[in-house]
């Protein structure tokens, strides 16, 4: 599936060009203890939202690397932030890479919900897996259908 290598593709470059250790995986059941679920719409010509769910470590080690900080010395609202960032910054790409304008919202982390329920009007379009640093990552794609 094209679209499914172009998020690979474009995952991998975000994520690699920050050197962390990266790889698509199979799909699998998405089930996380503590994670950190982050999201980001997009409004133009395509209208959808990218939605990224982590476990709280790579959150932190995420952060840790962005803030240039001791992972040990990031907080709960550090991590968070960095998800957002991340978010952030793959909602740019993908809006960049498939639909050129458009505007993003304001990223929404939420904490323990690894596969929120989408509203009305909203369907899934895609999910790819990976593994970044050793840790398994969920991204999504859906489209607003309304």
């Amino acid at each position: 599936m094209a679209i499914v290598d172009n998020l690979n593709e474009l995952t991998h470059e975000v994520l690699g060009d920050m050197q962390f250790d990266f790889e698509p995986i199979e799909p699998f059941e998405y089930v996380c203890d503590r994670c950190l679920t982050a999201r980001i719409t997009i409004d133009g010509a395509w209208r959808g939202l990218l939605t990224l769910s982590v476990p709280l470590r790579f959150a932190r080690k995420f952060a840790a690397d962005w803030l240039s900080v001791a992972e040990a010395d990031v907080s709960q609202e550090m991590a968070r932030d960095g998800l957002g960032e991340l978010i952030n910054t793959l909602g740019g790409h993908f809006k960049a890479r498939f639909f050129g304008k458009g505007q993003l919202g304001l990223p929404e982390v939420m904490e323990d919900n690894p596969v929120p329920e989408l509203a009305e009007g909203v369907e899934e379009a895609l999910v790819a897996h990976f593994k970044c640093e050793g840790f398994p990552i969920r991204l999504s794609v859906a489209v607003r259908t309304s």
